[in-house]
Parts: structure tokens; C-alpha cells; sequence
């Protein structure tokens, strides 16, 4: 207490009371007591008054047994409770408050207000809050410290030299009294330190005390062989780490390797040394900023060594008895016991020590942080702090937190360029220097080498790399020995300390060296009885040599004094000096410390008595005692800062060292030990390394963590169960509701076991399971499969009676005999007995309380899960599949996305089991499927999301898979009827799915089809505005029925339903008032914000029509001529009142002409279909379409018109096509179209009819009968088809124009009949050159070209049908006089167009009759040339008579004689021609117009 007193009153009397307020008490003093006194004057009071209150105890205790009566220092007798604490009186009360002795009420007032001042000092020095940094008071040094100081510090330095007191002479370590002083020394050492403040923790003098005494002092006492004393040096050492680690950095680690692991590792200490070591390890790991600050201090340092990990590693090797029972004979095996079950206690304690420790951490950083939030330590969950939170808090110190870690890399880096260099010195040197730990250079080198902070450097390569002969290796063996400090040291013990930085190689040369340049350093040093250098060399050889002599067992005539005298004769040394040397050698010999570890253990292997260990254990621990003054000395001269944890960011590197070896500890005591306490600690040392690492994103350390957690449930083996084993599975349920944040990717392991739980807990039920089918049988609750096989596995059949799948990851299927069965039926009943199947339901419900991306991986492992039940060589189980039903549920009402993502994995999963092989499976898949769909169509979707259709896939790929039966088929198509029934007025997006479900049903066979169809006739009816909203699916699904040959009735309804569609679009615009301007939309909308209100856009339109086209083709007739007629009545009814322009434009583009594209390629020559078919339907079809688009375009002209080009297109198509019969229809068409035309043209469109017509007539010439001919080819060069019907579209076309001029050449502008006149003269100009080129003809004629013909093939027919017309329209031309045409020009081009007929007819026609005299008198015979002359004669006639002749009369008579001179010739010749009919047209001609030339008119009529 006197001490205490001491203390107390330096810390007072140094600190600066001025400024503080004197706290009030609640009942107020009369008067101020201490008024008019300062704050040091009342506390010096009250120190004196406490030391006249201990020397009255004293006193009074003393003086007990004298009757005298007792009085004190003012004469004042004793009272009954001593004397007054403040006015010294006799003292007749007592304080409660306070437990002092009082006079009166004034003193007890007096008292306490003292104590309330010296409470406010110890407030604001003493006890200061731990968020607070503690701030050092200055101290005067030395002469300036104050009496108080000075009196601690002479107190704290006497107790420690005191307590490093010897034994006294002669006398033992155990010695009663001795023992008592050094006892008493270290309890009131451990006082001082107990209640020390700040002026103690931050004084300079008494922190060198510490460094210089008391730190070697507990070093010597740690290792006593009487408990207290060792006891009592461990708890001062835990004080010292309380209060002063930030200035004894460098003591704490000297203390920790050099005491601590030696003890532990050593097989000399005993027991109790060893328990009480491990009971402060344990203190340490109770702290987790302690084990947080060895580790940064220490690990995270280049410059220190890994004394965190080197301590993790030896408690590890402890906990799992990793040493030889002949180094540690001495322990009982109850003593083992507890030894390993405290290092393991330790170490699970550190882990939970780091996960609290994190716990607050990132509760103070998140206060930090928002500091309106409040929270408090109770609210705290740890459970809610994840990988996320974690990485907000590492940016409070970032600086801080990169350094450490760039640090720790740095010393990995270092620790594999040393064991480079333990393999290859020469490279591992090259690696220190490329990394920067040492420079080029052999001093910097050899200082490295020496450095006794940098450890792994094999002293045997040191030896041989020192040795080598290389230059810079002599360079730094030199260096090496210059390091050295030899001053005042004899030869043998320089040469000890030389030799102890490597292992002499086995090379003499090498040897030789190092001598050499130790000889050298030592005799610069110590000069003194050596002649030069080379005397020392010479006498240290010599000295290596006697070593290896003396040392080696093989040697067996060993060295004597003699011998060694004789060596060293020449340096002429004392006998003496050799004797001792020679002495000195055998006795202590050159050595490297692991060498005499290794003795030493050799010798224990061996086998020594409790005395002889404890000789051991002396000499072991004086060598460390030594070892650790001379670290202590060189490490606090280096000094060092001290780094203290503050972020959790430390955690995340520190439990990288921990994990490896807690994992194998765990694992090894787990699998071979069935103690109950042991179990417990290594269990909850699975659920701090699992937390930490789950929440710290350490996804190799936490997966090996969980499964080898998951492999000691026992749960996919064949192994009887224990209850360590029930309790490993209750632990990994545990972590799966704590950490369920955290597990990721380990999600697996846990659920895997839950699964295999569920099936032993069905087992022990002796129930039906819910989830085995076999044999593709329906969804039942039976399980009789495998329960059968356990009952004939009972009755003793040899064989396999059942499959199980065994191991985790890579499994594999197994036979199970009765054997195993009766195991497995031994663990059911036990886990029935011990686990509540309730945890198994907790699990899962509470998956709603993951966070988002912990639900993901929560779900895709369950499904992996569930997809191994499901794995048809095992009879199927759907436990997994039906947990996701309730997973699925459960977190329904998630975020969108989240949920998005969620759906993503379970719809693969759901479609997968949904084609299962298992009849069973696939339906309680699908009815999964309709479950979840009924609950998620409650929720109303918004628009322009598409999440409904997502969900409805796995229907759809259910429905489209070759693989699903058509039982599963009708069951999806049932659920569709269901949910349009039940949810119908929640579907949006999800009718895409729904009819894309019907499209696929109409593909199938009855009665799928029949169902399929009656879904979509609903739909039709009863959701009208749907389908408008939903065309594109729906009219895909409605022309799937009407392609289905199945039922003609039900491909009937599917056009029909169209067409009511298409009534109701209209109907739509009708009721809005939108006649004629309808927006054009590219894109088709599927669902519209307004529902049943939205536009019938230009596109909607198209898909419907576009449905109409594709069965127009259909092969039945019905079909096909109610597809057409729904088509073209659907523009014919609506398009005026919903198409606008560009609308009309898209149903030609992208209707009309694709579909007339389509029937021209059934009906093209290349197409193989069925020539009947192309005859009977295709042509008709064609025919019928093309009507139908020329009534289209009557009934709106007006909107149509502008399409006149797109319409003349289309003709164009038919008229060029390959086919003849299209090619006739598209003429036809032409036709029918010039007819409608005919009021409503216009001089444009006429134009645009005679351009078209033009360009179809050079189109459909046949020009490939203007090819060379190949005279010595077999073959056509041309396909004679199609030629032909070139041909015959020339000749129709030619027709059709002629009826053209005819009906509508006055309403045409000139420019119109002037195009027309052109493509009949080029027409009748290529059948003219044709037709003269009799030789071609000929030999085509050979080739087989119109062969069935009796004739020469020509164009004839063309030639006279086109000059026929040519000529017509130019003379009604001329007749009419039109002012839009150059009439000058077109009647000379007449004149000399008839002037040619009229001198060629002639001229043929004199050839013909010349020709027929001749064969008349036998001359010449019918040829070729004949034949042909003849019929081109007789085809001209016609032409010449009718046309020209009959032209020319009606010609005006100014035009006539205007051009008399060039017809006149002409008619002169016609005179002569043997036909009366043209000899009769030439004197009509001559009679009207060259009459009045010749003859007056008044001789005319004479004439």
C-alpha cells in the first residue's frame, strides 16, 4: 500500500490541477471546506491524510495486545474506530461513502470533497477513454525530476535489481528465503505497473529501467524452477504488454521467440512451464488487437521475423500433438491433454477474439462514418456486416493499410530469394540484389548475411558461397570477417564467434580462405603474441585440423597434446597457450547452434532421467538467457515505431497466416478426437474461420473451410455417425443462418448436407418418402423403393440391394448391401433423435433475409444440388426442386433485378427437370412452374418490362422439346387454360409466351392440337384487345392452326379469327375518328401502356396481312381461297378508313408482292412440286390474286393510285416470269388493270402505263434467238420453253396494246401513243430481222426448236401484228390531227413506212408467181426458201390490203398529195399483183387521190 502511495503521489503531484471544478455532492456543505484552497493543496491533504490512515492501521494492528491505551502523534486517544481521517480527533464514526474514519459531519464533508478533486484528476489522467489517445505528460529528466519522481523511480529500479538477485553463495534457486525477496520483489513490481499512469508510461527513465533491468529480469525469472517466481514474471510480462507495447516493441518479439517458443518447442522444460507459457499465449489471444499488433509489428516487417506465425504454427503443432514423446517423456497424458486442448483453446479463442474484435471495429468506423446514426454493441448484428461494409471502412486508412500490405509482400519476396539461395546461392544472391534488399556491394552484402533478423539463410550454402573463389565472394568473406569485433578475446573464443555465422565446407581450398581472412582481422586486433598475420593463420588451421580430429568418430588414433605441440612448433608458442587451446577444444568444441539443438535432442531421443533434463534444461535456458541480453541490447539501440491495428481492412491478411494451420488443427483433432470439449472448440473454431473468411472475401480459405466442415457430418459416406459428427451438422446449419451473407460458392456443401439430412430423417420415419420415383411412375409420396431395399438388405441378401451416390464434389455411385443399409438406419434414427427437421425449413424461409447477390449463389447451388438428386442413374428425389418452389416464393418479392437475376438460374433448373426422363419429375417440375405462375401473375407488371415473359419460358421450352412426352405437353397446356382463366387480367407481357405455347400446340397431334386451339378461340373471343396488342404472337398461332392439316374446320376458324381481328382493328380506328391517318410505326409494340387503347399501327397491320398471305399457298382449296378472300376483302373493307399512304406503300412491299413472289416460285420451272398441283391450283390462284388486286385498286383508287408504278410492277413480274401460264395471267391482269383504268387515267398515269408497257414488251423479247448459232453443236443453245412463252407474251402484249390505242390513244398524251408506237416498230423490227435470217431458222429448226411444227420456226405472227399496230396508230394519228405529236415527221415516217410494205409485197409476190410458173413447168421443186416466201407473202396480203391500202385512201387529200410522188411508185407496181383485193385497194387510191392529180374535176366524173 506504502508503494501504491508512492506511485499515487508522483502522479499527482506532477500533473496540472490548475482549471478543474470541484464536483458538488448532492447534499450541500454548510460552507465551502475548501474554500480558499488550490486543487495541489487539497490533493497533498489527502495524500498525507491516506498515509496517517495506513501508518494508524499499522500501528493498530501492532499494538493490539498492549492494554495501554493508545494515543497518536497530537496526543489524541484512539476512538472507536481509530482516529479522524482529516482533523486527526478521535474518530467515533465511520464513512460508508468513503470507508473512512470520521470525527463529526463537517470532516466527513471535508473527506469527500477531497476525494470528488482527486476523482476529477484520476478523470482526466488516469483514466482516460480508450477512443482517446493517451497523451504522455512531460517529465523533467534528470536533475529536474521532483522529489515524488525520484522516490518512484528509486523504488521501481531496487525492486528490479533485487529481483535479479543470484542465488547466494553456495545456496540454491529454491532456497525458502531467497525465493521469498524475489517473490515479494515481483508482486510489488507487479503493483507498480498495475496501477502506474501516465507519467510512469511515458517517462523516459523509468521505460530505460524496464528496457535495461526489468525485461532481463523477467527473462531469468520466466524460466525458474519454482512456479510462482516463473508464474509472477509471465503476468508482469502481460502487464508490460497492456501498458508500455508501444515502447517495448523490440523486448516483446526478443521475448516471444527467445522465451516463449523455446519453452514450448524445447523437450527439456517441464509441465508447468510450458502450461503456464500457453496460458499467456491464450491471455494474448483474448485480444485480438494484441495478436493484430505482434502480427503488423513483427510479420508485416522486413526487418523483424514472423513471430505472429511462428507462434500460430507452435500452438498448432501443440493442439494437434505434433512432437515426439521421447523429447517430451516427461509429460503424463493428462498433462498432454491439457497442453493441446489450451493451445487449441487459444487458437479458437484468437478467432473469435478477431471476429468480435472486427465487430467493433466496424461498429466505431460506421459511427465514424454518420454520426446521427447511433449504435450500440447490443444492437449490433455481426451477422449484417459483410464483404461490402468491410471494404467501405478500408478507406479510412488507405495509406496505412496498402503500406502494411506492400510490406508483408515485400517479405514473401524476401523469403523466396533466400530459399533461392539456400538452392542456388549464386542466384538467390543476383534475386536480393535485383529486389533491392542489399546493394551490389560486399559490405552492404555481408551485413545482410549477418543480419540475425533476416532468417532461412542455409548456413552450409552461406559456407560454400563465402568459400567460393570468385572475387566478389572473397570480397565479402572479407567483409564477413571485418564485421567481427575480436578486441579483448582469446583466439579460441574469436574463432567460435567467427565460425558461428556459416558451416566450414568440406573444400580444403575453401577452408583455407575463410582462415586466412580471419587470421587477418584478428591479428589487426589483437596483435599480442603473434608474430604476424600468418601465425595466426597457421595456428588456426591447425586449430580446424585438432577439430576434426577430436570430433570425428572415425578417426581412431585421435590428436594428443604432443601431436598439437609439434604442429604449432614453429611459432613458438608456450607449451601453456597450446595445452589450453588443445584443451578448449575438446571441451568446447566449433559449433553452430542447431548442431548442439540437435545433440541435445538426440540425447533426449535417448532416452535421459528427470535430472539429467533438468541439466538440460539449465544449460538450454542459460545459452537463451544469454542469447536474449545480447538481442535485447542490439534491438533497443535500433529502436523501432509501433504500429497499432485500427481497421478491419488487418483482419482480411492476418487471417491468411491463421487459416492454414487452424484448418489442419482442426481437421486432425476433429477426425481423431471424440472429446466432447475438444469437439466443441474445434467447432467453433470452424464458425470463426468461416465467418471471417466469408465475410472478408476469401473464397479458397472459406471453401476449404466449409467442406471440410461438411466431410466430418458423415452425411455422404457409409460410416456409422457419432455425435460429433450430429453436432458438425447442426454447426454447418448454424452457419447457413448466421453467415448465409457470406458463403458464396459454399452455399454447395451446406445444402448437399441438408439434402442427405432429409432423406435420413425419411428413413427414420419407416414413411413413404415425397421424393423418390421410380420406373417414370407419377408424382407420389412413397419411397418404396429404397425402404423395400433396406427390407431385403436385412434379410441377408449378399448382393446390392440399393445405390447411393458417396463424396462430395467428384462423387461417385456405390452398391449398398445390407450392411450399409442397417448403418444408414442406425444413423437415420439418430439424426430423427438429435436434429429438429424444423431447422431444415428455418434454413430456407430465411433466405428472404439474404442480401441479393448471397440469394443468387444461394439458388444456383441449390439447383446444382437439386440437379445431382435428380440424376437419372439414383431414383430421383425432388427435395432440392421442391425447396425452390419455396425459395422461389419465399423472395418473390424482391427488387426487379434482383429477382431477374434470381429467376435466371431457377428457370434453366425448372426447364431441365421439366424434360426430366422421369415422368414423375417433369410433372411436379411443371406443376412447380404453375404454382410459381399463379403467384407471380398477382403482381401487376409494369409496362415496357418484359419479366413476365422470362417467367413463362420454361414452359415454352418444355413445350417445344422433342424430349417432353405429349402427357407433359397437354399438363402445360392445361396449366396455360389455368392461368388464363385465374390470371387472365394480369397477363401483359406474358401472352407473347402464352400464345407462343399455342403456336407450338398446334404443330402436335390430337388431342394437343384440339386443346391448343380452343385456348387460342378463347383468347380470340374473350381477349380481343389482347390479341390486338399481342398480334405478332397472335396471328403466328392462328396461321400455325390454319396451316395444320389435321382439321380442316379448325384452319377455317383460325381465318376466320383473323378476320374478326382485323374487323376489330378497324373498328378501333372507327371509334377514335382516325379515318385515313394512321401513324406508320416500324416497330410492332406487343403490349401498349393503354390497354384496348392503343393505335392499330401500320405494322400490327402487316402482321395480319402477312398471316393472310401465308395461306394463301395452302394446298387445300378452301383454305386457300378463304385466306385470299380474307386478305384482299380485309384492304378492300378497312384499308380506306385505316391505311393511310405510306401504309398502302407497306402492304404492297411487304405483302402483296411477296406474295405474288411466292406464287410465281411454286409456279416457276425450277420448283419440284406436283405439275398437276401448279395447273389445277397454282395458276387459278395466281389468276384469282391478281383479279383481286385490280378490284382492290378500283375500289380505292384514289388512296391506291400513287401505287400504280408498284402495281405495273407486279404485272411486270408476272409477264417476264419463266412460266408461261403466269406470264399469260400477268397479261391478263394488264389488261383487266387498263380496262378499271380506263375513266380514271390521267395523262401521268397513262405515261406510266406506256413505259411500263414498253419496258414489258423489251422484257418478254425473246433475244436469245438472236444468238449465234453453233452450226456444229447437237443442242440448243436457249431453253425452247421458255422462248416460246417469250414468244406468246410478245403476241399478247402486242394485243393488249392494240386494244389500248384503240379504246384510249385520244384520252393518252402524245408522248404516251409515241412510246407505245416505238415498242411496237422495235418489235416488229427484231421478228423482221429474225424472219429474213432463213439459215438460222433452219438449222434451229434442226436442233429441234418448235419441232412439232410443219414450218420453219418465225416470228411472223409478231412481225404482222406489230406493224399492224405501228401502222394503225400512226394513220388515226394523222387523221386526228393531234397537236401533241410532230405530225410532219410522223407522216413522212408513215408514208415511208408504207412505201416499203407496198415495193417488198410486190416485189415477193412477182417471186411467188414467177416461182410457181417455173415448178408449174417442172423447172424447180418446192425448197425451204419457197415455202416461206409463199406464207410471207400470203401473211403480208393482209396487212397491205387492210391496213396500208385502206390507209392511204382515207388519208386527207392535202397529206395524200403531199406525198403522191414517193406513194405513187409503190401503188404502179401493186397494179400488177394476181390478187383482185389488192389490184381492187389501188384503184380506189388511184380513183380518189391520183385521179384529181391527173384529170380535172370536172372530166372526173367522165373518168
Amino acid at each position: 500500500q506504502v508503494l501504491n502511495v508512492v506511485a499515487q503521489r508522483m502522479e499527482l503531484s506532477s500533473a496540472s490541477l490548475d482549471g478543474m471544478v470541484v464536483r458538488e455532492g448532492s447534499t450541500p456543505a454548510p460552507a465551502d471546506p475548501l474554500r480558499g484552497k488550490g486543487k495541489v493543496q487539497v490533493v497533498e491533504e489527502w495524500v498525507e491524510s491516506l498515509v496517517f490512515k495506513l501508518v494508524d492501521d499499522v500501528c493498530r494492528e501492532v499494538e493490539k495486545d498492549n492494554p495501554a491505551p493508545q494515543v497518536n502523534e497530537l496526543g489524541a486517544p484512539i476512538g472507536r474506530y481509530g482516529w479522524c481521517i482529516v482533523c486527526r480527533k478521535a474518530a467515533l464514526h465511520y464513512c460508508l461513502a468513503t470507508s473512512d474514519p470520521v470525527c463529526s459531519k463537517a470532516c466527513k464533508i471535508v473527506n469527500m470533497e477531497r476525494l470528488k478533486v482527486v476523482d476529477s484528476q484520476d478523470d482526466t489522467s488516469t483514466a482516460a477513454p480508450e477512443s482517446a489517445p493517451e497523451q504522455p505528460v512531460e517529465q523533467p529528466e534528470t536533475d529536474t525530476l521532483n522529489v515524488f519522481t525520484k522516490d518512484a523511480l528509486v523504488a521501481f529500479s531496487s525492486l528490479c535489481k533485487y529481483s535479479m538477485l543470484p542465488p547466494p553463495a553456495g545456496g540454491s534457486a529454491t532456497d525458502p528465503e531467497y525465493v521469498r525477496g524475489k517473490k515479494l520483489s515481483l508482486e510489488l513490481i507487479q503493483s507498480m505497473l498495475k496501477n502506474c499512469g501516465p507519467v510512469f508510461r511515458s517517462s523516459e527513465k523509468f521505460l530505460s529501467a524496464m528496457k535495461s533491468m526489468l525485461c532481463i529480469s523477467l527473462v531469468k525469472n520466466s524460466v525458474s524452477p519454482v512456479p510462482r517466481i516463473s508464474q509472477l514474471s509471465l503476468a508482469i510480462f502481460l502487464a508490460l504488454m497492456a501498458n508500455f507495447k508501444d515502447h517495448l516493441k523490440a523486448e516483446i518479439g526478443v521475448f516471444i521467440e527467445q522465451v516463449f517458443l523455446r519453452i514450448l518447442q524445447s523437450g527439456n522444460s517441464t509441465y508447468h512451464h510450458k502450461f503456464r507459457v500457453l496460458q499467456v499465449f491464450h491471455e494474448f489471444c483474448t485480444d485480438a488487437q494484441t495478436a493484430l499488433d505482434l502480427f503488423l509489428n513483427f510479420d508485416c516487417d522486413v526487418n523483424e521475423k514472423n513471430i505472429f506465425e511462428r507462434t500460430i504454427d507452435c500452438l498448432a503443432k501443440i493442439a494437434q500433438g505434433k512432437y515426439t514423446s521421447a523429447e517430451h517423456c516427461s509429460l503424463q497424458p493428462q498433462q498432454e491433454h491439457e497442453l493441446r486442448m489450451l493451445a487449441l483453446s487459444a487458437i479458437v479463442t484468437l478467432m473469435g477474439s478477431i471476429v468480435d474484435w472486427a465487430r467493433r471495429m466496424s461498429d466505431g468506423e460506421i459511427q465514424r462514418e454518420d454520426t446521427t446514426e447511433e449504435t450500440t454493441k447490443a444492437d449490433m448484428d455481426m451477422s449484417t456486416m459483410s464483404v461490402a461494409s468491410v471494404s467501405t471502412f478500408s478507406t479510412l486508412n488507405t495509406v496505412d493499410v496498402n503500406s502494411i500490405e506492400a510490406s508483408r509482400k515485400r517479405k514473401m519476396d524476401l523469403a523466396a530469394c533466400v530459399a533461392q539461395f539456400n538452392l542456388k546461392p549464386k542466384k538467390g544472391m543476383e534475386m536480393l540484389i535485383h529486389h533491392g534488399f542489399v546493394q551490389d556491394d560486399p559490405r552492404a552484402i555481408a551485413a545482410l548475411l549477418r543480419n540475425p533478423d533476416v532468417e532461412g539463410f542455409s548456413k552450409t550454402q552461406l559456407g560454400d558461397f563465402l568459400g567460393d573463389f570468385a572475387e566478389k565472394n572473397r570480397a565479402v568473406l572479407q567483409e564477413v570477417a571485418n564485421s567481427h569485433e575480436f578486441v579483448g578475446m582469446d583466439l579460441h573464443a574469436a574463432m567460435t564467434a567467427f565460425l558461428a555465422d556459416f558451416r566450414l565446407p568440406g573444400e580444403a581450398q575453401k577452408i583455407d580462405r575463410m582462415m586466412e581472412a580471419f587470421a587477418g582481422r584478428y591479428y589487426a586486433q589483437c596483435p599480442e603474441g603473434f608474430a604476424d598475420a600468418d601465425a595466426v593463420y597457421v595456428l588456426s588451421f591447425a586449430m580446424i585440423m585438432l577439430q576434426t580430429d577430436l570430433q570425428k568418430p572415425a578417426v581412431t588414433n585421435k590428436m594428443t597434446k604432443e601431436s598439437f605441440r609439434a604442429m604449432n612448433r614453429d611459432g613458438n608458442y608456450p607449451g601453456e597457450f597450446l595445452d589450453r587451446l588443445y584443451d578448449k577444444i575438446a571441451a568446447q568444441p566449433f559449433s553452430l547452434g542447431e548442431d548442439d539443438e540437435a545433440r541435445i535432442k538426440e540425447e533426449l531421443k535417448a532416452g535421459v532421467g528427470s535430472v539429467r533434463k533438468t541439466e538440460l534444461f539449465l544449460q538450454e535456458f542459460d545459452t537463451v538467457v544469454r542469447n536474449t541480453e545480447c538481442l535485447l541490447d542490439l534491438k533497443s539501440r535500433k529502436g523501432g515505431e509501433y504500429i497499432s491495428a485500427h481497421s478491419v481492412d488487418y483482419v482480411k491478411p492476418i487471417f491468411e497466416v491463421i487459416c492454414w494451420p487452424m484448418l489442419a488443427t482442426l481437421s486432425v483433432l476433429l477426425e481423431s478426437n471424440d472429446n466432447k470439449e475438444c469437439v466443441e472448440l474445434c467447432l467453433d473454431g470452424f464458425k470463426h474461420c468461416i465467418r471471417v473468411s466469408g465475410r472478408f472475401g476469401l473464397d479458397n480459405e472459406r471453401e476449404a473451410f466449409v467442406s471440410s466442415l461438411a466431410k466430418f457430418t458423415f452425411l455422404h459416406t457409409l460410416k456409422e455417425m457419432s455425435p460429433k459428427n450430429i453436432n458438425c451438422i447442426k454447426a454447418l446449419l448454424t452457419i447457413g443462418l448466421s453467415e448465409g451473407n457470406c458463403l458464396a460458392g459454399s452455399w454447395k456443401h451446406v445444402l448437399q448436407c441438408v439434402s442427405q439430412l432429409e432423406r435420413l430423417q425419411i428413413i427414420s420415419a419407416n414413411a413413404k418418402e415425397a421424393d423418390h420415383f421410380g420406373g417414370g411412375s407419377p408424382v407420389q409420396r412413397t419411397s418404396s423403393g429404397f425402404l423395400g431395399s433396406y427390407v431385403s438388405g436385412l434379410n441377408g441378401a449378399p448382393e446390392s440391394l440399393a445405390k447411393r451416390r458417396v463424396g462430395t464434389g467428384a462423387s461417385v455411385v456405390l452398391s449398398v448391401g445390407a450392411e450399409e443399409l442397417m448403418t444408414e438406419q442406425s444413423n437415420s434414427e439418430q439424426i430423427a433423435s438429435e436434429i429438429d427437421a424444423s431447422s431444415i425449413d428455418l434454413l430456407f424461409h430465411r433466405s428472404s433475409r439474404l442480401n441479393s447477390a448471397a440469394i443468387e449463389h444461394f439458388v444456383r447451388e441449390l439447383c446444382q444440388v437439386s440437379k445431382e438428386e435428380l440424376e437419372p442413374e439414383l431414383e430421383p428425389r425432388v427435395f432440392s426442386l421442391s425447396r425452390l418452389l419455396d425459395v422461389a416464393d419465399t423472395n418473390m418479392d424482391r427488387v426487379r433485378l434482383v429477382w431477374s437475376k434470381i429467376w435466371r438460374v431457377l428457370s434453366e433448373h425448372f426447364t431441365m427437370a421439366a424434360m426430366h426422363p422421369n415422368t414423375g419429375v417433369s410433372l411436379h417440375a411443371l406443376d412447380a412452374l404453375r404454382q410459381l405462375a399463379m403467384r407471380f401473375l398477382d403482381k401487376v407488371e409494369i409496362s415496357g418490362f418484359h419479366f413476365q415473359r422470362e417467367f413463362m419460358r420454361p414452359f415454352e421450352v418444355a413445350m417445344g422439346s422433342r424430349e417432353s412426352t405429349a402427357e407433359r405437353k397437354e399438363l402445360i397446356l392445361n396449366i396455360i387454360s389455368h392461368l388464363i382463366q385465374a390470371r387472365g387480367h394480369h397477363i401483359m407481357s406474358g401472352w407473347g409466351s402464352v400464345l407462343s405455347i399455342i403456336c407450338m400446340g398446334a404443330g402436335y397431334p390430337d388431342p394437343l392440337s384440339s386443346l391448343a386451339y380452343t385456348i387460342l378461340e378463347g383468347i380470340v373471343v374473350k381477349h380481343n384487345a389482347l390479341c390486338i396488342e399481342n398480334l405478332a404472337d397472335t396471328v403466328k398461332a392462328l396461321v400455325a392452326f390454319g396451316k395444320n392439316n389435321l382439321s380442316l374446320e379448325r384452319s377455317l376458324g383460325a381465318i376466320s379469327c383473323m378476320v374478326s381481328i382485323a374487323k376489330s382493328m378497324a373498328d378501333e380506328v372507327k371509334s377514335r375518328g382516325c379515318s385515313g391517318h394512321h401513324r406508320s410505326d416500324s416497330v410492332v409494340s406487343n403490349h401498349t401502356s393503354d390497354r384496348g387503347a392503343g393505335a392499330s399501327s401500320s405494322s400490327q397491320w402487316m402482321q395480319l396481312l402477312q398471316g393472310f398471305a401465308q395461306l394463301v399457298l395452302d394446298k387445300r382449296r378452301e383454305i386457300r381461297t378463304r385466306a385470299l378472300d380474307g386478305l384482299f376483302d380485309t384492304l378492300r373493307d378497312h384499308g380506306g378508313v385505316s391505311f393511310d399512304q405510306d401504309t398502302w406503300h407497306l402492304v404492297f412491299a411487304g405483302v402483296l408482292m411477296p406474295l405474288f413472289d411466292d406464287i410465281h416460285f411454286q409456279l416457276s420451272a425450277d420448283n419440284q412440286l406436283d405439275r398437276q398441283w401448279i395447273a389445277s391450283v397454282g395458276a387459278p390462284t395466281c389468276l384469282a390474286a391478281l383479279t383481286a388486286l385490280i378490284r382492290l385498286c378500283d375500289a380505292h383508287w384514289t388512296a391506291v393510285s400513287p401505287l400504280l408504278c408498284d402495281v405495273l410492277k407486279l404485272i411486270d413480274t408476272c409477264t417476264h416470269h419463266g412460266s408461261e401460264q403466269v406470264a399469260r395471267i400477268g397479261v391478263e391482269g394488264l389488261k383487266q388493270l387498263l380496262a378499271m383504268l380506263g375513266p380514271k387515267g390521267t395523262p401521268e398515269m397513262w405515261l406510266t402505263v406506256a413505259q411500263a408497257a414498253r419496258r414489258m414488251l423489251a422484257e418478254s423479247m425473246p433475244q436469245e434467238l438472236q444468238c449465234k448459232v453453233d452450226t456444229t453443236s447437237a443442242a440448243l443453245p436457249f431453253q425452247s420453253d421458255r422462248v416460246v412463252g417469250q414468244c406468246v407474251v410478245q403476241l399478247l402484249l402486242i394485243d393488249a396494246v392494240r386494244a389500248l390505242l384503240r379504246e384510249r390513244a385520244a384520252e393518252m398524251p402524245g408522248e404516251a401513243v409515241q412510246l407505245l408506237l416505238e415498242a411496237m416498230q422495235e418489235s416488229q423490227q427484231f421478228a423482221t430481222d429474225f424472219n429474213v435470217d432463213t439459215s438460222t431458222r433452219i438449222h434451229l429448226k434442226r436442233l429441234g426448236f418448235m419441232a412439232d411444227m410443219r414450218h420453219l420456226p418465225g416470228l411472223l405472227k409478231q412481225e404482222r401484228e406489230a406493224t399492224t399496230v405501228a401502222l394503225e396508230t400512226m394513220f388515226a394519228l394523222v387523221q386526228a390531227k393531234r397537236e401533241d405529236v410532230d405530225l410532219e415527221q410522223l407522216t413522212a415516217r408513215l408514208i415511208a413506212d408504207c412505201t416499203t410494205i407496198m415495193a417488198g409485197f410486190a416485189r415477193k409476190e412477182q417471186q411467188v408467181v414467177s416461182y410457181a410458173e417455173r415448178r408449174a413447168k417442172g423447172e424447180v421443186k418446192d425448197t425451204v426458201e419457197s415455202v416461206e416466201l409463199e406464207r410471207d407473202v400470203a401473211g403480208m396480203r393482209p396487212i397491205v390490203v387492210n391496213v396500208v391500202l385502206k390507209g392511204l385512201h382515207a388519208l386527207p387529200a392535202q397529206v395524200f398529195r403531199d406525198y403522191a410522188g414517193e406513194v405513187f411508185p409503190a401503188l404502179v407496181r401493186l397494179v400488177a399483183s394476181p390478187a383482185p383485193v389488192v389490184r381492187s385497194g389501188v384503184q380506189d387510191i388511184l380513183t380518189k387521190h391520183i385521179g384529181p392529180l391527173v384529170v380535172p374535176d370536172d372530166e372526173m366524173d367522165t373518168v
